[in-house]
């Protein structure tokens, strides 16, 4: 099931695009990821958490979960008798865990990533979601696109469903799954949130093309039929059967990321869209990724193209990036230093004056 090509097309096209972290999803209660890890780390079992934090000299989450994903793309390369035969003389408290426990250890960190952040009741704040959304992005299309845009790339790094919620919005028609955009991609929708037909949607209204570069709390893959699956019914899903397709908050996030081709396709259309936009909004997003600000870094090689942040605290966020980057790009690097909520008169405001003033 595919959508019609004109959609990422006109995704690949639009002079804007919305880049959402963590921070555009806190204000309903969804935690931040730094909450998020030490949650995470709180569930995992004890003596094996610090059995890891001891070969890594380190008990930061983050690179807890990039070693055990090194050690797994290490044993598939090697052969899995051979690596650990080699691991038994340097590295005695994970040699004995076979590769099953290893992937297991990933599951278990995805499935208590799915109950944290499911656990948030979203559909009761539907009015806090909506006057968020729709405040802020409805100005923004306006100045930019005026009523030219049909489809407007939002790409995000958050596993929650928040922003399909967003054709809730009167000013939008539908969000469109990213997945649905590669015909390689075997995907059965189960009518997630009343979704019958994906192709279904209306140029009369804004339609939202979203990209979850990180997976989400509703995919999976099954295992035995390689089929992936959108799903409402997350939790009778048999984790056995079914892997979640969620790449867990790690340091470099290759592991998961090579495993499945559609994270590689989604990370590309996402690309067409940032390398496109004349303007991008990131919202929330605190730029830890290599991999993004790599792209990012690249694009904004374009001296016309403008990257805004909204960020209640962005002076690391610009440092982080200035570093990154270099002088020259980050000087088309704009922030807005405002929390992200429904009642955010100021920060649209803010917005939309300083979007006009690198428009000029």
């Amino acid at each position: 099931m595919a959508v019609e090509p004109s959609c990422l097309e006109q995704c690949a096209k639009s002079p804007l695009a919305v880049f959402c972290g963590a921070g555009s999803s806190a204000f309903l209660g969804i935690p931040l990821m730094h909450e998020l890890t030490e949650r995470i780390k709180d569930r995992i079992d004890e003596d094996l958490f610090h059995s890891i934090c001891n070969d890594t000299n380190n008990a930061d989450i983050e690179v807890v979960i990039n070693y055990i994903e090194n050690l797994l793309k290490n044993i598939m390369r090697t052969g899995k008798n051979k690596y650990l035969a080699n691991l038994l003389q340097t590295n005695s408290s994970l040699a004995e865990k076979a590769v099953y426990t290893l992937n297991q250890i990933v599951e278990d960190i995805k499935h208590n990533i799915y109950e944290i952040i499911n656990d948030v009741d979203i559909d009761s704040q539907q009015n806090k979601l909506i006057g968020a959304f729709n405040g802020l992005l409805y100005p923004v299309v306006n100045l930019i696109a005026g009523n030219n845009l049909n489809f407007l790339p939002v790409i995000t790094t958050n596993y929650d469903l928040v922003l399909e919620r967003i054709d809730s919005c009167e000013f939008f028609g539908r969000v469109i799954d990213g997945m649905y955009y590669d015909d390689r991609v075997h995907v059965r929708d189960t009518k997630w949130i009343g979704h019958e037909n994906v192709a279904d949607y209306t140029m009369e209204r804004l339609n939202i093309g979203l990209f979850k570069l990180h997976g989400s709390i509703n995919w999976y893959y099954n295992k035995e039929s390689k089929e992936i699956i959108s799903s409402p019914h997350i939790s009778r899903i048999n984790t056995i059967k079914y892997e979640r397709l969620i790449i867990p908050p790690s340091i470099e996030k290759t592991g998961e990321c090579e495993k499945h081709e559609l994270y590689k396709n989604m990370f590309n259309n996402a690309k067409k869209a940032i390398y496109s936009a004349k303007i991008i909004l990131a919202i929330g997003y605190s730029f830890r990724d290599p991999r993004i600000n790599f792209l990012f870094r690249d694009a904004l090689g374009d001296e016309r193209k403008k990257l805004i942040i909204i960020d209640p605290a962005p002076a690391d966020v610009i440092q982080r990036l200035r570093s990154f980057m270099g002088g020259r790009i980050a000087k088309r690097i704009f922030s807005v230093d405002k929390h992200f909520n429904e009642k955010g008169i100021k920060l649209y405001d803010k917005v939309i004056d300083t979007i006009a003033k690198v428009m000029d």
